[in-house]
């Protein structure tokens, strides 16, 4: 039998040892060096811990100025990243720019506002309960995808609004070998404001190669949509309506209310005005299409 290479964790193989090592990255320890968690004297905690000293949350986060880039992570593979938490105090989210690069990247394979890539795409909270994402009260934004890496992983955060922002941060990731079929993540925003009538929004196209399409966050302001994936110039799938797309219903029927799910999770507009702010989100990783190029 093949040995376990400690990536893929659930609990039906969670018993299962591997000699995968696990660490951890935040303000108090930003290389995730073994024993170095707790160990700062200085940081934006100094001043609340100042009586308890070395160990007690000196350095809980970091600030990032206007117009300035931080890296949060800079990690020698093979590996894979395996939960990322974040909340953050001052700033607006789509003025935040979260970007991760595998390998020796010139051009991000993830680059997209905060609060989008976490599925809170209107400047305030909104809970999130799915296997892949979850937000919880505070703005405790949650990810676990998978995200594995063969040489390197960079992930920074670029501050484009015009104040200060504080970012409160935890990098999750192990260090073992990586399979050759294992894909990278990828992750794009796209925005279309207006949409003229009639005229279609594309979530994403020009993709090379073998993959998996595992899901989409969705922020509209009015109106209904119809949904496809179109391939070689051939509509493949679609589905009428963006309801449907979502796995729900008459969506514009629905006041305020979440549905939580495993792979999907749903705010629904808060009126029953078309032009209510609305957004959804929808995993497709129970039965994803998949992507394929000659």
């Amino acid at each position: 039998m093949t040995a376990f290479n400690g990536l893929g964790l659930h609990l039906g193989n969670l018993s299962r040892l591997s000699n995968a090592k696990t660490r951890s990255i935040s303000p108090e320890n930003f290389t995730g060096a073994p024993g170095q968690g707790g160990r700062a004297t200085e940081g934006t905690g100094a001043s609340p811990a100042r009586s308890l000293g070395q160990g007690w949350k000196v350095s809980p986060s970091i600030d990032i100025a206007p117009g300035t880039t931080a890296t949060l992570a800079d990690i020698e593979g093979p590996g894979a990243l395996q939960h990322l938490w974040m909340t953050i105090r001052g700033g607006r989210w789509r003025f935040l720019i979260l970007r991760m690069f595998w390998d020796e990247q010139d051009t991000p394979s993830v680059e997209c506002p905060v609060g989008d890539f976490f599925a809170n795409g209107w400047e305030r909270y909104a809970a999130v309960n799915s296997l892949a994402v979850c937000v919880n009260p505070g703005r405790a934004f949650n990810c676990y995808w998978e995200m594995p890496f063969r040489r390197r992983c960079r992930m920074t955060l670029t501050n484009m609004d015009e104040v200060e922002t504080r970012l409160y941060y935890q990098i999750d990731y192990t260090l073992t070998e990586v399979p050759d079929d294992a894909a990278y993540f990828h992750a794009s925003f796209r925005r279309s404001n207006p949409l003229p009538y009639k005229s279609d929004h594309t979530i994403i196209e020009g993709i090379a190669g073998k993959g998996h399409y595992v899901g989409t966050y969705m922020a509209w302001g009015s109106n209904n949509t119809a949904a496809r994936i179109v391939s070689r110039a051939k509509t493949a799938r679609y589905i009428a309506g963006r309801g449907n797309a979502l796995c729900s219903p008459l969506d514009n029927q629905l006041r305020s209310i979440k549905l939580p799910v495993p792979l999907r999770r749903r705010k629904c507009r808060t009126s029953l005005s078309q032009n209510a702010p609305s957004c959804s989100w929808r995993m497709t990783s129970s039965c994803p299409p998949t992507l394929r190029s000659p």
